[in-house]
């Protein structure tokens, strides 16, 4: 197994962690669930024969079917989910997958290598700064209107939102930081750089509108059975766009407490980013059903999107 020295937000080794690792992996992804997934992949991509990166593979779950048909090297950055790929992996199609470690805004692998890229399961948006402070967040909302406006850019991003004047200057100067680097923009280049020209990408990220509301009406949520619990409190800083979470793990006599911050695109958003990185946007799903995307009632966004023909490589140097 490959591995290259890379630093990444602290956090994401605290979330994405061994208990996390172990619920989804055996409790909380039905191998219905998967099945659907790899095949929706495989048949929009046309993956049969094809030299595939699986982004974000995790315990290589996706890896795992789609091996059936064709050559898969998966990237993660936790090494305790790829050597679970591998123990878990069929012994028949061990020879087609190549587990590699690695930062996804910096792939050790050559320009021009894979005919299609996979990242899916929402593992886009995850390179943020956490808030510096509590203070940072918002601290109540007054009332909002419909998402669609926020969304559009008609109102500020914190229209209806209750934050004393220091937290405002703060949280605006925090988003402007960002917004002048997006790193979650530096995995798209990336991408770009890795596949051939006209090669495919299938990314997923959730679909702004339900996701908030949901947030918003629920902000806590517990999951009880008798093997496991999942508690969790969520919080949306409108201004930032971020999406933060804390999450209570408890399986047996093990528990972790752990939290993740993740950035939430619009549709428009992340068309942009797609385009400024060489795509081209095919399709645009809201479900692995299939079906076209709505922006009230998708459950995700599910990007089909190509490299366009005279893309180069943004530049950037060969790795591998």
């Amino acid at each position: 197994m490959t591995s290259y020295g890379m630093k990444t937000p602290e956090w994401t080794q605290r979330y994405f962690g061994k208990l996390y690792g172990q619920l989804y992996s055996r409790h909380l992804l039905p191998s219905k669930q998967t099945r659907q997934e790899a095949e929706f992949a495989r048949q929009v991509l046309e993956l049969r024969g094809k030299r595939v990166l699986d982004l974000a593979c995790g315990f290589g779950r996706h890896s795992k079917i789609l091996a059936r048909h064709t050559t898969v090297v998966g990237l993660d950055l936790n090494n305790e989910y790829l050597r679970q790929a591998v123990r878990e992996f069929p012994k028949r199609l061990t020879h087609r997958f190549a587990p590699i470690r690695g930062d996804m805004r910096q792939l050790p692998l050559r320009d021009n290598s894979f005919d299609a890229v996979l990242l899916l399961f929402n593992s886009f948006g995850y390179f943020v700064q956490p808030p510096a402070s509590p203070s940072l967040n918002v601290k109540r909302e007054l009332w909002k209107l419909p998402q669609v406006f926020y969304e559009r850019g008609l109102v500020p991003n914190d229209f209806g939102c209750y934050r004393p004047q220091e937290q405002q200057e703060a949280s605006a100067r925090s988003s402007s930081e960002e917004n002048s680097r997006d790193e979650n923009e530096e995995v798209l280049k990336e991408i770009a750089r890795v596949l051939v020209p006209g090669g495919r990408l299938l990314i997923e990220a959730p679909n702004p509108r339900p996701l908030i509301e949901a947030v918003m009406s629920a902000p806590r949520r517990w999951l009880i059975t008798k093997d496991f619990e999942i508690e969790e409190e969520f919080s949306y800083d409108r201004l930032r766009k971020i999406l933060s979470n804390v999450t209570r793990f408890a399986l047996g006599d093990h528990v972790e407490v752990a939290d993740y911050y993740l950035r939430i695109y619009s549709r428009r958003e992340l068309s942009a980013a797609l385009r400024r990185a060489g795509f081209t946007i095919i399709e645009l799903f809201g479900s692995y059903d299939g079906e076209p995307y709505s922006p009230t009632v998708s459950p995700c966004m599910i990007f089909h999107a190509k490299k366009r023909e005279d893309e180069k490589s943004h530049g950037k140097r060969s790795r591998g």
